[in-house]
Formats: C-alpha cells, structure tokens, sequence
C-alpha cells in the first residue's frame, strides 16, 4: 500500500488533535511514523504526569503492543511497496513459454489420440498459467479488486468500535464523576452525623450535671427538713410537758373536757434557678457559668490542639461589656479547659495550668448573662446565654394539742406578763 492510497484512508476523530498538529501531518511525507511518534510521546507524558493512572507493567504492555503493530505495518508495506524480483519474474515467465510449447510434443509422443492431445495441452497450460496468476494477484493483496482485502471495509468497522470505545470511555467518566459525589455526600452526611451526635452527647452531659446539681440540692433540702422536722418534734415534746406539768395544778373545771388547740406553722425556701443555652460552632464551648459568677471556662471537645491567638472572650450583662483577649501563647489542648477568672479573686495565674487571671477589672454578671467567643475575623465560635430568677417554695405544718381552761389562762397571763 503507497503514501499515496495511505493519505485517502479517513482519520479516526481528529477533532482532539491540535490545528497545528494538523498542518504538520498533511505536510510530513511520512506521516505514520510521526502519528506512531505523538502516540507514544502522549502515553509517556499522561504516565508522567499521572493522567493516566497506570502502573509500569501495563505500560510496557502497551508499548510492546504498539511496537507489534508498526512491526507488522511495516511488513504489509514491504510486500506492497517492494517489487517482485525481475529476474524471477522474466524466468518464470519464460519458463511457462516453454512448458506452453514443449507440452504438445510431449503430449504427442504419449499418445496418437488428437482429441486427447488438445485436451492435456489446454488442460495443463491452463493450471500452470493460472498458478501464475493466483500467485501474480497474492503478490500485492491491498488493491481494489474483488480478491484483494477489504481496507474499507476494515476502515468502517474500525471507527465504529472507536466510536462505541468513547462512548463507553464517557459514559465511564459520568459515572465516576457520580461515584465521587455520591462519596463525598456520603462523607458530608458522616460528617453531620458525628457532629450531630457530639452535640446530643454533650447535651446530654450538661442535662446529666444539671439532674446531678438538682439530686444535690434536693438531698441538702431534704436532711435541712428532717433536721427541722426533729427539732419541731423535740419543740412539740418540750410543750406537751409544759401543758402536763401546768395541767396538774388544781381547777374548779377540772371535770370539763379540754380544748384542742391548732397550730399552723408556715415554711417557706428561697434558691436560685438557672436557665442557660449555648450555640458552638467547632470545637471549643464555653462551659456552664458557676453561681461566683468570676470565672468563665473555655473547653476544646475536640481532638486536636486549639491555638486561641487573637480569640476574644466578650461578657454582656445588663448594658456592661467585659472583654478579655487572649495571645499567642494561649493554647488548648484537646479534651482540656482553659478558666479566666476575675482580678482578686484569689486564684494564681498559672497559664500551663489552663488558670487565667484578669491584670484588671473583672467580669461583670447580672442576673442575665451572655458569654460570647470571637476569632480574629470577629465571627462568633462558641457562645452561652445564662439567666437567674429567684424561686420561692411554701410549706405548712400543723399541730393540734389538749389544754385544760387553767392552763390556758396561765399561758395567756405568762404571755401578757412577758
């Protein structure tokens, strides 16, 4: 096959090749080699550069593969370019003159039959020459006559697998490029999922303090009440001995029944309540306020270390704003706490220890109380509202006793008297 029936063959899709490669290849004599040449050079260069994801076995396959396929063009091209010898070619053609004129003399001597002289004459001049022939048209087998290859044929078949190639090549990349999202949702999802569940967790905690707080006040509440309980027992003992002691003095009614007489005694318990929120944006959380009101508590829930350079800590309670800012030096641990009280408080200031303490002024807190965390952007990272209301509980207790009319009247008189 010639450069020249080589050049009417169609390129498979060359809307992928650059213009300039373009100008090149109609230009070059030998365009083959140099498309062979950019083959290689783009395989070499996506290796290179990681574009093609394929591990050096492969890749030596595929040159090996690629240098089997130049092998055999380049035989194709020998027997299409490269002539037959012409010596043989004279001499076999000579060679059949002579069997073309020598096989009737030899036919005759075999036999006297004329019929049958014409007939091996014919019979073997026309396998001899057509041998020649059959040979003369398998010499050069890529031309355009019905015994030669189907180029075209092979052509079409060959851009419709390359067509079907890409299309599988695309639909391969989609759906990649959908496996990529879908993971990555998927770790958006875990992602929510686990901070989700560190906030319930932590919620929890802080709910699980608030009930142990509560189940502490109520046991002190409750010995206060038994303890009371057995001073008014000892209270109402002492009186019903007073009342038998002044009972036994003589009366004139002695014969009427007593009195009962009720005594109500009125309780009642005053505590402070605490309602807090909080909002936390990473990994730190400003930690519930303690009833002192002079430390606020930095926690890092994380599990890496948090450098609180150019962080801030802002107090609001009832129209004051205290600040305090911490420096490069203050840093977080993972799983510790950072506490800045206020000046004269009676803590050392012990930064290694996670204890701050204010140079100057101290931390205002009224009744209500936000505590914000800024970064260096000013934007909030963590955050606490906290309020206290005064709650009073009632109680009533009473007591019914017998007393006699002179009992009464003693008592009534002692208590005029005093």
């Amino acid at each position: 096959m010639t450069e020249r029936r080589l050049r009417r063959l169609p390129v498979i899709e060359c809307r992928g090749l650059d213009p300039k490669m373009l100008r090149t290849l109609s230009r070059e004599p030998c365009s083959l080699e140099l498309v062979y040449h950019y083959i290689q050079a783009v395989i070499s260069k996506g290796v290179k550069n990681e574009i093609i994801a394929m591990p050096p076995p492969i890749a030596g396959r595929t040159f090996h593969v690629l240098s089997m396929c130049w092998k055999n063009y380049n035989d194709c091209r020998e027997v299409s370019i490269i002539p037959f010898p012409f010596p043989y070619a004279q001499a076999t053609i000579f060679l059949l003159m002579i069997v073309w004129l020598l096989t009737p003399i030899v036919m005759c001597s075999m036999t006297e039959a004329r019929g049958m002289v014409a007939l091996f004459t014919f019979t073997w001049t026309v396998i001899i020459w057509s041998l020649h022939d059959t040979s003369k048209m398998l010499e050069n087998p890529f031309g355009n006559d019905k015994n030669d290859l189907p180029m075209k044929e092979y052509q079409t078949k060959m851009e419709a697998m390359s067509s079907k190639m890409n299309q599988v090549e695309v639909n391969s990349k989609a759906m990649e490029d959908r496996i990529k999202d879908l993971t990555g949702q998927l770790d958006n999802l875990g992602k929510d999922y686990r901070s989700d569940m560190a906030k319930k967790d932590r919620e929890i905690d802080f709910i699980n303090e608030q009930l142990t707080g509560l189940t502490k006040e109520y046991q002190e509440l409750l010995e206060i009440k038994v303890a009371l309980d057995m001073e008014i027992a000892a209270y109402q003992k002492l009186l019903e001995g007073e009342e038998a002691r002044m009972g036994m003095s003589p009366s004139p009614d002695a014969g009427r029944p007593r009195k009962r007489k009720r005594i109500d005694v009125e309780e009642s318990y005053t505590g402070l309540k605490m309602n807090t929120t909080f909002s936390q944006a990473g990994d730190l959380l400003i930690k519930p306020l303690d009833d002192q009101k002079n430390c606020i508590q930095v926690e890092n829930t994380g599990e890496t270390d948090v450098n609180l350079g150019g962080y801030q800590l802002m107090c609001s309670s009832e129209g004051v704003e205290t600040n305090y800012k911490f420096t490069r030096s203050h840093k977080i641990v993972a799983g510790a706490t950072m506490s800045v009280y206020s000046s004269g408080s009676g803590v050392d200031h012990a930064p290694a220890e996670g204890v701050l303490v204010m140079k100057t002024g101290a931390w205002s807190m009224g009744d209500e109380v936000k505590v914000q965390l800024v970064n260096k952007e000013q934007d909030e990272v963590a955050a606490r509202d906290t309020d206290w209301t005064t709650e009073v509980v009632h109680g009533s207790q009473s007591f019914l006793g017998d007393i006699d009319k002179s009992a009464v009247s003693v008592k009534e008189d002692k208590c005029c008297i005093m």
